[in-house]
């Protein structure tokens, strides 16, 4: 069907379906009695996109902007908490496992920019938010052990916590995941 008309519906028996030469639209027709058949009901006015698809596109692609600067970010930050100095020192996520979110922050903003332009079958789309959602899900992994392994490093001499940029991709990658799932999960945003 690549020429632009009116077919059955695969969705509804008796009904037809704009075929608009890519992808159905949502303009249908039903046959009525004394109506002429296959004349269109009026279409509500809507956007290119549904305004949820485009919030969830919005959100899922924050987050994916926010796991990259915690990428980036201080991951662990040590202080000496005992003698006559004071010394202070971090380390950026780039030098721990900074570097595996950082890919994965990039490419699910890739896959959501591809999932909100609506490229390919609707089956297609769904494969694209759940890899951007499996990826958040590395991401909250990945962030957790990191956590606990920089939070049980210290000592009565030396002090180690999380960094500002490590508790970020937690975040981030939480909220990667929640979006992504909503655009999983909700039909309408397919």
């Amino acid at each position: 069907m690549a020429v632009p008309g009116w077919y059955d519906d695969p969705n509804v028996p008796g009904g037809k379906r704009w075929w608009d030469g890519t992808q159905w639209t949502e303009h249908v027709a039903e046959p009525g009695p004394g109506a002429a058949p296959y004349a269109p009901r009026p279409a509500e006015p809507a956007g290119p996109y549904p305004p949820a698809r485009i919030a969830v596109a919005a959100v899922a692609g924050l987050a994916a902007i926010l796991l990259i600067v915690g990428s980036i970010g201080t991951w662990v930050s040590v202080e000496t908490t005992g003698g006559p100095f004071h010394i202070g020192a971090s380390r950026g996520g780039l030098d721990r496992d900074g570097a595996i979110t950082l890919v994965l922050a990039i490419l699910s903003l890739i896959l959501i920019g591809v999932w909100a332009a609506r490229v390919g079958p609707p089956q297609a789309r769904v494969a694209l938010a759940g890899v951007a959602a499996f990826f958040g899900l590395l991401g909250v992994i990945i962030a957790i052990v990191d956590i606990a392994d920089v939070e049980s490093n210290g000592n009565s001499i030396v002090e180690s916590s999380a960094g500002w940029g490590l508790w970020l991709c937690l975040v981030a990658s939480i909220l990667l995941l929640a979006t992504m799932l909503i655009g999983v999960a909700a039909r309408r945003l397919r």
